[in-house]
C-alpha cells in the first residue's frame, strides 16, 4: 500500500519527462549495486575479450531441432535457462551459460531456483555462468557452483531508446525480459562482431503454444501464462502487452549493435522474431563441420 502511494505521489508531483526516466528502474538491485560494487566490477576483464570473432545464442524454441547443431562444437556458443537439456549440448559443449532476472513468488521460488542451479552442476560443468545478482547470492549462500566460473550481473537500469552505449556489465544493466537480451549485451560487451541468434522463436503468441526444443523442464507448469499441458491461457491483450516490451528491449540492443558495427542476425529455422536480419543456419557453415 505504501509503495502504491509513493507512486501515484510521484506520478501527480514530478515533472512527466523525469517521471518517465525514474520509472522501470530496480532500485533494489540499485542498492545492492551500490553496497557491492566490487562483485560487479570484475566483469571488466571480459571487455573485448572476444574482439572481431562470432558466437551464436542458442534459445530453446523448436525451431532448434530443425537445425544440425554438431557443428557449433567449433563455435563460441552462449546456451540459455535449461539448454543444457537439449540432445546435442554434450557434443556442442557450450562455452557460456546466462540466465535472466527472476521474479519470485509463490510459483517459481527460491527452493525451486536452488533445484535449477544443482541441475545446471550436473549437466553443464564446462560452463562460464553468467547470473543476476539475487541469483548469485542465493547459489552462493548454499555452496552452489563453487567449481565454477561466475560472472555476477546488476539487472537493476532500464532499456532506452536512443542509447547508441554497449551495455557496461561491470555497472549496472537494463532489466531484460528474456534470457537472449542477457546474451546480447554480454556478447557486446565482450566484442563480437557477429550475433546469431537460433532457437529464439517468441511465436507463442500465434501458435498459442508454449514448447522448448527439449523434454519437459524443472519449471513445467510453473510459468503464469500456460497450464500443464503447456497451452497459453492469457488473453491476445495481455500478450500483445508483453511483446511489446520485449520487441522493444530487442530493438534497443539492434540500434546499439548498429551504432557500434555489429551484426545480430536471426538464424532460427522459424518464429517469429523479425527485429533482425533474416539468415539461413546452413550458410554460416560453408563446409559441413559436423563430420556428416
Amino acid at each position: 500500500m505504501v509503495s502504491y502511494w509513493l507512486k501515484r505521489i510521484a506520478y501527480w508531483m514530478l515533472p512527466h519527462g523525469v517521471y518517465e526516466y525514474a520509472r522501470g528502474w530496480n532500485y533494489k538491485a540499485l542498492w545492492f549495486y551500490l553496497r557491492n560494487r566490487a562483485l560487479f566490477s570484475v566483469n571488466v576483464k571480459l571487455k573485448d575479450i572476444h574482439k572481431g570473432k562470432r558466437c551464436f545464442v542458442m534459445g530453446g524454441g523448436p525451431s532448434l531441432n530443425k537445425l544440425d547443431l554438431l557443428p557449433l562444437k567449433n563455435e563460441i556458443v552462449f546456451c540459455l535457462s535449461n539448454g543444457f537439456l537439449h540432445k546435442d549440448y554434450p557434443a556442442i559443449q557450450p562455452r557460456y551459460h546466462c540466465t535472466t532476472q527472476v521474479n519470485y513468488d509463490e510459483i517459481i521460488t527460491e527452493s525451486l531456483m536452488l533445484s535449477y542451479f544443482k541441475e545446471i552442476e550436473r549437466k553443464a560443468s564446462r560452463t562460464e555462468l553468467f547470473l543476476g545478482a539475487f541469483e548469485n547470492q542465493l547459489a552462493k549462500g548454499h555452496g552452489i557452483f563453487k567449481d565454477y566460473t561466475v560472472h555476477c550481473l546488476c539487472f537493476g537500469g532500464k532499456f532506452m531508446h536512443g542509447e547508441k552505449s554497449i551495455p557496461d556489465i561491470s555497472g549496472v544493466i537494463p532489466a531484460p525480459q528474456s534470457a537472449p537480451l542477457v546474451a546480447i549485451m554480454v556478447a557486446m560487451y565482450m566484442g563480437f562482431k557477429e550475433i546469431y541468434l537460433i532457437g529464439t522463436d517468441y511465436d507463442t503468441i500465434i501458435t498459442r503454444e508454449y514448447k522448448y526444443a527439449y523434454g519437459p523442464t524443472i519449471f513445467q507448469g510453473k510459468d503464469f501464462a500456460v497450464d500443464h499441458s503447456g497451452k497459453a491461457v492469457t488473453s491476445y491483450g495481455e500478450d500483445f502487452k508483453i511483446f511489446g516490451i520485449l520487441w522493444s528491449q530487442f530493438e534497443v540492443l539492434q540500434h546499439i549493435a548498429k551504432a557500434n558495427g555489429i551484426k545480430i542476425c536471426n538464424a532460427s529455422g522459424g518464429g517469429i522474431l523479425d527485429v533482425f536480419e533474416r539468415v539461413d543456419y546452413r550458410s554460416l557453415f560453408p563446409r559441413n563441420d559436423s563430420g556428416n
